[in-house]
């Protein structure tokens, strides 16, 4: 039978982890870092983007508002995401040396990206909820490192599917390549990812992956009566 008490315990111990981690990760400043290393990592991977976009990853001033600021929380998380066509830029630099002007003009889609709802709460969620579970501490860190692991491969998931569905959703750049039944289904897919919502699913599933062996589940049960 379910222990309700045990139940009750790990509802808040991880309520209270979570709770926690909002305020120590912007205490230590590990939001910036975060931000910082996905911009470096963005730059590197998709930079030269089949050497038919050059793609820039730069820093924004945010466009959301969270429901509670935290006191020594500074906010700056926003990037924006910048594409432009390399046979665009050579044809415009072409013309401004033909033109004699002293600058170009290229136009480039763009797409905004907060890293602290985009990386930072999935990642406290799936931290807070191996934290709280009830299992040797041994298992528990290798529990944590390894949906840390899965919890960023799944961000990095989430933005190549945005990063897809924003190359081809404006023609004009024309480096999009999906036929109309793919663009369909990635338009699809980056909507319900994009959602809040999926990224906890996806944080209850890497830790039902990495926290829970077979029979573990009498941690939350009630001990039999001997007889």
């Amino acid at each position: 039978m379910l222990d309700f008490k045990k139940v009750l315990l790990f509802v808040v111990l991880f309520g209270f982890i979570f709770a926690a981690l909002n305020f120590i990760v912007p205490a230590l400043e590990l939001d910036k870092w975060y931000n910082k290393q996905f911009i470096k990592v963005g730059n590197t991977v998709y930079g030269d983007y089949r050497d038919k976009a050059q793609v820039k990853f730069v820093k924004f001033k945010s466009q959301t508002n969270p429901l509670f600021k935290h006191p020594f929380k500074d906010y700056d998380d926003g990037l924006m995401v910048q594409i432009l066509s390399k046979a665009q830029i050579e044809e415009a630099t072409r013309r401004a040396k033909l033109a004699k002007a002293t600058e170009i003009k290229v136009n480039h889609a763009q797409f905004y990206i907060d890293t602290w709802q985009f990386g930072w709460i999935p990642l406290m969620l799936v931290m807070s909820l191996i934290l709280a579970t009830p299992i040797p501490l041994r298992r528990r860190l290798i529990a944590l490192i390894l949906g840390i692991m899965l919890m960023l491969g799944f961000t990095f998931f989430r933005f190549w599917v945005r990063f897809v569905v924003d190359i081809n959703r404006h023609g004009w750049l024309q480096l999009g390549e999906q036929g109309p039944f793919m663009k369909k289904a990635f338009v699809y897919m980056n909507t319900g990812l994009m959602f809040m919502g999926a990224s906890l699913m996806a944080a209850v599933l890497i830790w039902a992956i990495v926290a829970f062996r077979k029979g573990d589940q009498v941690r939350f049960l009630k001990p039999v009566e001997e007889a």
